[in-house]
């Protein structure tokens, strides 16, 4: 009943909050196929490798760890004797590293693209 309706909650906004960070480093990485590439993108079927690592990504995340039931009631201690509970990743370990090491990944991943293309940039 409320267990698998609290799971399928918890893999539905895990899998939106990976698609986000996915296509975070998707648009550094086209900012570069445009910028320094110029326009001559010689990727075949290029749009349909992005919607597939887009969207296929957090997709084999989010099953992956449905498989090994990691999604479900989460409680949250709030001040003292009150907690609150919320269907989530129940594995704080798998929270952190689904989660900020995937996210700090993207955000490395974009700082190098950033640099790479400012010094492009700098020296036309």
């Amino acid at each position: 009943g409320n267990s698998v309706v609290c799971k399928i909650i918890a893999g539905a906004m895990h899998y939106s909050l990976l698609c986000t960070f996915t296509w975070f480093a998707i648009e550094a990485f086209h900012l570069y196929q445009q910028l320094i590439k110029v326009f001559n993108i010689g990727i075949q079927r290029y749009l349909l490798k992005l919607g597939i690592t887009g969207w296929g990504m957090p997709a084999v995340v989010v099953i992956i760890l449905e498989c090994l039931q990691k999604y479900g009631e989460y409680n949250i201690q709030t001040d003292g004797t009150k907690s609150v509970s919320m269907c989530w990743i129940t594995d704080p370990v798998v929270h952190y590293i689904t989660n900020l090491g995937y996210y700090a990944a993207v955000f490395l991943f974009n700082i190098i693209i950033f640099v790479i293309v400012v010094k492009q940039l700098i020296q036309m």
